[in-house]
Formats: C-alpha cells, structure tokens, sequence
C-alpha cells in the first residue's frame, strides 16, 4: 500500500499530454490532490477510475482548465465533508459528461466555482450531493452557459453562508428547484441568477430573506 500523501500539482501544466492513464494508482494514504491536472489544456482522456479519495482534504483546481477532456468517471469517489472543491472543474470547457458515484456521497466544505465556465454541460446529475455541511457555493455554475436542466431538489443548505452569482450567466436554464434550500446561515445572494434570460420557473418557497 502507497504512503504518498501529497499528489498536488502533479502534472500541472503537462500541455502535451493527450491520455493519461491511472488506473494502477493507489491513493488510500493520499491527502492532497489541489491542481492535479491543472492546465493539462490538450489532455482528452483520463483514466481514474479507481481512485481511492477518502482520505483526501483538497480537490480544488484539480481538473482547472482541462479544456480538452469531454468525460470523466468518478464513480470511484468517496469524499469527507471537510473537503476543499472549489474550482474543481473550472473552466472545463468541453466536459459534457461527469459520471458521480450511485453508493456514495459527494461532500464537503467548499463547492465554490465548482463548474464555474463548463460551457459545454447541457446537464448534471447530482443526486450524490451532500450539502448539508457545505458552506460555500458561490459561483457554482457560473458560465454555464448551455446548462439546460439540473436537479438541486436533493440540496440542504443549513450552514451556506455564500450563493453569490450561484447560476450567473446560465441562459439557457429554464427551471429550477430550491424548494429545499435553508437560507438560514446565509449572508449573501448577490447576482444568484443574473443573466438567466431563459428562466421560466423558479420554485424558492422554503427560502427566507
């Protein structure tokens, strides 16, 4: 069994990698993964699908601007509700596809800009979310701008503080339902739904301002 703990900015900027494949990795002990990827701007494929996370505390930037990669399969992903997600995905450009695990809970601290300009996303399945104990969502799907449905029914937010610019700039998003949304901590909504031109049903009967 690997002792590694630290696997950040492993290939960070590897700008002529085109696949990539991890299979074989053992992760059980690993702690960081912040930036992983970042900026692999031409990687298409990647094969992480038996990646054990969780142990892991920072996820953030992991895949930041992969604007190559179309899909990813993180069926394997078990997450605490201390991790760090934000900008996990950011800037993403052509990811149409994210496959989350079905037995398993995707959790954690901070789900800031966590799809912020994944341009190409018509759809997100997040059924496996756990926000109970998220404190940031802010800018969440910002500049999503093909998003066209997403299922946020399943979303508690007792202790959010931020959804500032939460879907900025999502045109196409049609519906949305917050009817389970806590607004209880909050402290800011500024822009939450700025540019959503195509916006025709909005359902927010549980939010109290």
């Amino acid at each position: 069994t690997s002792s590694v703990t630290d696997i950040g900015s492993m290939f960070q900027s590897c700008t002529k990698l085109t696949s990539l494949d991890l299979s074989s990795f053992s992760t059980s002990s690993v702690l960081n993964m912040q930036c992983m990827f970042c900026h692999c701007t031409n990687l298409v494929y990647l094969n992480i699908s038996n990646f054990n996370t969780a142990s892991v505390t920072t996820m953030s930037e992991m895949f930041y601007s992969c604007e190559s990669l179309e899909s990813l399969d993180l069926s394997s992903f078990k997450t605490n509700k201390d991790l760090d997600m934000s900008k996990m995905f950011y800037n993403c450009k052509k990811l149409k596809s994210i496959k989350f695990p079905k037995e398993s809970k995707i959790s954690g601290l901070n789900m800031g800009n966590l799809f912020q300009n994944c341009s190409s996303l018509t759809s997100l399945d997040l059924s496996s979310f756990d926000t109970s104990f998220t404190l940031n969502i802010n800018n969440m799907f910002e500049g999503c701008i093909n998003l066209i449905s997403i299922d946020l029914s399943n979303f508690n937010t007792p202790k959010v503080i931020n959804m500032e610019n939460m879907f900025n700039g999502c045109t196409k998003l049609e519906s949305l339902d917050l009817s389970n949304f806590d607004t209880y901590s909050l402290t800011s909504m500024e822009g939450m739904f700025k540019e959503c031109s195509s916006l025709i049903y909005l359902n927010m009967k549980s939010v109290v301002i």
